[in-house]
Protein backbone atom coordinates (compact mmCIF):
# COMPACT_ATOMS: atom_id res chain seq x y z
CA UNK A 1 0.00 0.00 0.00
CA UNK A 2 1.19 3.38 -0.72
CA UNK A 3 0.10 6.72 1.13
CA UNK A 4 0.09 9.87 -1.00
CA UNK A 5 0.60 13.15 0.56
CA UNK A 6 -0.32 16.12 -1.93
CA UNK A 7 1.56 19.01 -0.70
CA UNK A 8 0.64 22.50 -1.81
CA UNK A 9 2.91 24.27 -4.65
CA UNK A 10 6.77 25.11 -3.25
CA UNK A 11 9.04 24.21 -0.36
CA UNK A 12 6.62 25.35 2.68
CA UNK A 13 6.03 24.12 6.09
CA UNK A 14 4.04 20.89 4.67
CA UNK A 15 6.73 19.48 2.70
CA UNK A 16 9.22 19.81 6.06
CA UNK A 17 6.82 18.40 7.88
CA UNK A 18 6.22 15.09 5.53
CA UNK A 19 10.28 15.23 6.40
CA UNK A 20 9.93 15.20 9.55
CA UNK A 21 7.21 13.33 10.54
CA UNK A 22 8.15 10.42 7.67
CA UNK A 23 11.73 10.07 7.13
CA UNK A 24 11.86 7.57 4.92
CA UNK A 25 9.21 9.38 2.82
CA UNK A 26 9.96 9.78 -1.25
CA UNK A 27 9.59 12.97 -3.09
CA UNK A 28 7.49 12.87 -6.30
CA UNK A 29 7.39 16.72 -8.09
CA UNK A 30 4.65 17.49 -10.20
CA UNK A 31 4.73 20.07 -12.46
CA UNK A 32 3.61 21.87 -15.16
CA UNK A 33 4.99 23.25 -18.49
CA UNK A 34 5.57 27.03 -18.32
CA UNK A 35 8.39 28.14 -16.84
CA UNK A 36 7.45 29.94 -13.99
CA UNK A 37 5.83 27.41 -12.98
CA UNK A 38 9.23 24.58 -12.95
CA UNK A 39 11.10 27.84 -11.52
CA UNK A 40 9.57 25.98 -8.23
CA UNK A 41 9.97 23.09 -9.00
CA UNK A 42 14.04 23.35 -9.06
CA UNK A 43 13.90 25.02 -5.66
CA UNK A 44 11.66 21.98 -4.44
CA UNK A 45 13.93 19.81 -6.06
CA UNK A 46 17.05 20.81 -4.17
CA UNK A 47 14.81 20.92 -1.03
CA UNK A 48 14.76 17.41 -1.06
CA UNK A 49 17.97 16.91 -1.87
CA UNK A 50 18.93 18.99 1.07
CA UNK A 51 16.99 17.38 3.54
CA UNK A 52 17.99 14.14 2.49
CA UNK A 53 14.75 12.81 0.98
CA UNK A 54 14.96 10.55 -2.24
CA UNK A 55 13.14 11.76 -5.24
CA UNK A 56 11.05 9.43 -7.30
CA UNK A 57 11.19 12.07 -10.36
CA UNK A 58 9.28 14.43 -11.84
CA UNK A 59 5.62 14.33 -13.47
CA UNK A 60 4.38 16.82 -15.71
CA UNK A 61 0.65 17.47 -15.76
CA UNK A 62 -1.46 19.57 -18.71
CA UNK A 63 1.41 18.50 -21.30
CA UNK A 64 -0.97 19.82 -24.07
CA UNK A 65 -4.60 19.59 -25.04
CA UNK A 66 -6.00 16.95 -26.80
CA UNK A 67 -8.66 17.46 -29.26
CA UNK A 68 -11.98 16.01 -28.62
CA UNK A 69 -12.83 15.82 -32.18
CA UNK A 70 -9.65 14.93 -33.87
CA UNK A 71 -7.50 13.60 -31.04
CA UNK A 72 -4.88 15.96 -32.03
CA UNK A 73 -2.28 17.33 -28.95
CA UNK A 74 -2.19 20.79 -28.98
CA UNK A 75 1.12 22.58 -26.99
CA UNK A 76 -0.74 25.03 -25.28
CA UNK A 77 1.99 25.66 -22.83
CA UNK A 78 4.86 24.81 -24.44
CA UNK A 79 6.21 21.82 -25.45
CA UNK A 80 9.73 20.10 -23.44
CA UNK A 81 10.52 22.17 -20.62
CA UNK A 82 9.95 19.47 -18.52
CA UNK A 83 11.95 16.86 -19.64
CA UNK A 84 14.89 19.18 -20.52
CA UNK A 85 14.77 20.62 -16.82
CA UNK A 86 14.76 17.25 -15.76
CA UNK A 87 17.77 16.57 -17.73
CA UNK A 88 19.30 19.35 -16.02
CA UNK A 89 18.46 18.73 -12.90
CA UNK A 90 19.30 14.89 -13.01
CA UNK A 91 15.89 13.81 -12.18
CA UNK A 92 13.61 11.19 -13.75
CA UNK A 93 10.93 12.25 -15.99
CA UNK A 94 8.00 9.85 -15.30
CA UNK A 95 5.26 10.68 -17.15
CA UNK A 96 3.31 13.72 -19.42
CA UNK A 97 -0.03 13.82 -18.85
CA UNK A 98 -2.43 15.52 -21.24
CA UNK A 99 -5.18 17.99 -20.40
CA UNK A 100 -8.06 15.54 -21.17
CA UNK A 101 -11.65 16.01 -20.57
CA UNK A 102 -12.22 12.45 -20.08
CA UNK A 103 -9.70 12.50 -17.27
CA UNK A 104 -11.04 15.50 -15.71
CA UNK A 105 -14.37 14.14 -15.63
CA UNK A 106 -12.99 10.48 -14.50
CA UNK A 107 -11.24 12.51 -11.13
CA UNK A 108 -14.43 14.50 -10.12
CA UNK A 109 -16.56 11.15 -10.00
CA UNK A 110 -14.53 9.76 -7.50
CA UNK A 111 -10.91 8.57 -9.55
CA UNK A 112 -10.58 5.04 -9.36
CA UNK A 113 -13.83 4.59 -6.98
CA UNK A 114 -15.63 5.06 -10.07
CA UNK A 115 -13.93 3.01 -12.82
CA UNK A 116 -10.42 2.14 -13.88
CA UNK A 117 -8.25 4.61 -15.51
CA UNK A 118 -7.33 2.31 -18.46
CA UNK A 119 -10.60 3.00 -19.48
CA UNK A 120 -9.30 6.42 -20.49
CA UNK A 121 -7.20 5.82 -23.29
CA UNK A 122 -5.14 9.25 -23.69
CA UNK A 123 -3.40 8.69 -20.67
CA UNK A 124 -3.51 5.23 -19.47
CA UNK A 125 -0.56 4.34 -20.75
CA UNK A 126 1.42 7.41 -19.23
CA UNK A 127 -0.16 6.28 -15.94
CA UNK A 128 0.59 2.69 -16.16
CA UNK A 129 4.26 3.41 -17.24
CA UNK A 130 4.36 6.12 -14.02
CA UNK A 131 2.96 3.70 -11.53
CA UNK A 132 5.26 0.55 -12.92
CA UNK A 133 8.13 2.70 -12.16
CA UNK A 134 7.66 3.87 -8.67
CA UNK A 135 6.76 0.40 -7.47
CA UNK A 136 10.03 -0.58 -8.85
CA UNK A 137 11.85 2.57 -7.43
CA UNK A 138 10.72 2.45 -4.10
CA UNK A 139 10.69 -1.49 -3.86
CA UNK A 140 14.82 -2.02 -4.90
CA UNK A 141 15.64 1.57 -4.83
CA UNK A 142 18.04 2.65 -1.31
CA UNK A 143 15.67 4.65 0.89
CA UNK A 144 17.30 7.92 2.30
CA UNK A 145 18.76 7.95 5.82
CA UNK A 146 16.10 8.81 8.67
CA UNK A 147 16.96 11.81 10.23
CA UNK A 148 17.98 10.08 13.06
CA UNK A 149 21.17 8.34 11.52
CA UNK A 150 22.18 11.66 10.59
CA UNK A 151 21.92 13.39 13.64
CA UNK A 152 18.88 14.80 12.57
CA UNK A 153 15.97 16.12 15.10
CA UNK A 154 12.93 18.18 13.57
CA UNK A 155 15.02 21.20 14.24
CA UNK A 156 17.84 19.93 12.32
CA UNK A 157 15.73 18.96 9.36
CA UNK A 158 14.98 22.85 9.57
CA UNK A 159 17.90 23.83 10.00
CA UNK A 160 19.10 22.07 7.08
CA UNK A 161 16.24 23.19 4.83
CA UNK A 162 17.05 26.95 5.73
CA UNK A 163 20.64 27.44 5.82
CA UNK A 164 21.65 26.53 2.50
CA UNK A 165 18.88 28.04 1.16
CA UNK A 166 20.13 31.48 2.41
CA UNK A 167 23.28 31.10 1.08
CA UNK A 168 22.28 30.34 -1.79
CA UNK A 169 20.40 33.58 -1.61
CA UNK A 170 23.52 35.60 -0.78
CA UNK A 171 25.27 33.55 -3.99
CA UNK A 172 22.69 34.32 -6.32
CA UNK A 173 22.19 37.23 -9.00
CA UNK A 174 18.99 39.06 -8.97
CA UNK A 175 18.15 40.50 -12.46
CA UNK A 176 15.22 42.33 -13.15
CA UNK A 177 13.35 43.15 -16.38
CA UNK A 178 10.93 45.91 -17.01
CA UNK A 179 8.34 43.78 -18.68
CA UNK A 180 5.06 44.69 -20.85
CA UNK A 181 2.71 41.85 -22.91
CA UNK A 182 5.85 38.69 -21.52
CA UNK A 183 8.75 41.16 -23.49
CA UNK A 184 11.12 43.70 -22.43
CA UNK A 185 9.65 47.15 -21.78
CA UNK A 186 11.52 50.06 -23.33
CA UNK A 187 10.52 52.36 -20.81
CA UNK A 188 11.74 51.59 -17.36
CA UNK A 189 9.49 53.97 -15.93
CA UNK A 190 6.42 53.21 -17.51
CA UNK A 191 5.95 48.99 -17.63
CA UNK A 192 3.62 46.93 -16.31
CA UNK A 193 5.34 44.27 -14.26
CA UNK A 194 9.08 43.65 -13.12
CA UNK A 195 10.32 40.10 -14.11
CA UNK A 196 12.93 38.69 -11.53
CA UNK A 197 15.41 36.45 -12.74
CA UNK A 198 17.79 34.11 -10.79
CA UNK A 199 21.22 33.83 -12.67
CA UNK A 200 24.59 33.57 -12.25
CA UNK A 201 25.70 30.75 -10.36
CA UNK A 202 27.02 28.63 -13.46
CA UNK A 203 23.59 27.78 -14.00
CA UNK A 204 20.56 28.12 -16.14
CA UNK A 205 18.68 32.02 -15.38
CA UNK A 206 15.65 31.24 -14.18
CA UNK A 207 12.35 33.14 -13.09
CA UNK A 208 12.31 34.03 -9.82
CA UNK A 209 9.36 36.27 -9.45
CA UNK A 210 6.63 38.09 -11.88
CA UNK A 211 5.18 40.85 -9.61
CA UNK A 212 3.63 44.30 -10.88
CA UNK A 213 5.48 47.33 -10.69
CA UNK A 214 4.39 49.86 -8.11
CA UNK A 215 2.82 53.46 -8.59
CA UNK A 216 5.15 55.73 -10.76
CA UNK A 217 6.74 58.03 -8.14
CA UNK A 218 10.26 59.78 -8.55
CA UNK A 219 12.76 57.39 -6.78
CA UNK A 220 10.22 54.71 -6.07
CA UNK A 221 11.44 51.81 -8.29
CA UNK A 222 14.90 51.59 -7.82
CA UNK A 223 15.09 51.52 -4.26
CA UNK A 224 12.07 49.04 -4.44
CA UNK A 225 14.07 46.86 -6.21
CA UNK A 226 16.89 47.28 -4.61
CA UNK A 227 15.43 45.96 -1.45
CA UNK A 228 14.11 42.34 -3.40
CA UNK A 229 17.78 42.03 -4.13
CA UNK A 230 17.90 43.13 -7.58
CA UNK A 231 21.64 43.78 -8.44
CA UNK A 232 21.39 43.97 -11.98
CA UNK A 233 18.42 46.05 -14.44
CA UNK A 234 18.41 45.47 -18.03
CA UNK A 235 16.36 48.10 -19.72
CA UNK A 236 15.67 49.38 -22.81
CA UNK A 237 15.76 52.58 -21.94
CA UNK A 238 16.17 54.98 -18.14
CA UNK A 239 16.57 58.51 -16.98
CA UNK A 240 19.84 59.93 -15.68
CA UNK A 241 18.19 60.49 -12.03
CA UNK A 242 17.16 56.65 -12.12
CA UNK A 243 20.67 55.55 -12.95
CA UNK A 244 22.18 57.67 -10.31
CA UNK A 245 19.61 56.17 -7.38
CA UNK A 246 20.61 52.64 -8.85
CA UNK A 247 24.20 53.53 -8.62
CA UNK A 248 24.12 54.56 -4.63
CA UNK A 249 22.30 51.40 -4.42
CA UNK A 250 24.80 49.27 -5.53
CA UNK A 251 22.89 47.85 -8.29
CA UNK A 252 23.93 47.45 -11.85
CA UNK A 253 21.60 49.21 -15.39
CA UNK A 254 22.34 47.53 -18.58
CA UNK A 255 20.21 50.17 -20.88
CA UNK A 256 19.40 49.41 -24.63
CA UNK A 257 18.46 45.96 -24.31
CA UNK A 258 15.33 44.39 -27.19
CA UNK A 259 12.38 43.84 -26.64
CA UNK A 260 12.82 40.10 -26.00
CA UNK A 261 11.48 37.61 -23.18
CA UNK A 262 12.89 38.18 -19.97
CA UNK A 263 14.81 34.35 -19.84
CA UNK A 264 16.41 35.05 -23.50
CA UNK A 265 17.31 38.90 -22.32
CA UNK A 266 19.40 37.21 -18.97
CA UNK A 267 20.54 34.54 -21.73
CA UNK A 268 22.04 36.51 -24.11
CA UNK A 269 23.72 39.10 -21.21
CA UNK A 270 25.12 36.03 -19.67
CA UNK A 271 26.62 34.74 -23.47
CA UNK A 272 28.05 38.34 -24.10
CA UNK A 273 25.68 37.82 -27.36
CA UNK A 274 22.67 40.26 -26.36
CA UNK A 275 23.06 43.18 -28.79
CA UNK A 276 22.51 46.86 -27.08
CA UNK A 277 21.63 49.46 -28.55
CA UNK A 278 21.08 53.29 -27.38
CA UNK A 279 19.70 53.96 -24.38
CA UNK A 280 15.55 54.61 -24.60
CA UNK A 281 14.59 57.36 -22.52
CA UNK A 282 16.45 60.63 -22.92
CA UNK A 283 15.41 62.67 -19.65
Amino acid sequence: DYLVIDSPPGTGDEPLSVAQLIPDAWGLIVTTPQELAMADVRKSINFCRRIGMRLLGVVENMSGLVCPHCGEKIDVFGRGGAEDMAERMQVRLLASLPLDKDFAAWADRGGAKKGHYRDLPNVSEALDEMVEEVVELTSLGEMPAKAEESGGSGEDLTARAEAPEKEREEEMEIDAIPTENGLLCAHFGHCEKFTLVDAGNGGEPAIREVCDAPPHEPGLLPRWLAEKGVKKVIAGGMGARAQQIFAESGVEVICGAPPLEPLQVVRQYLEGTLELGENACDH
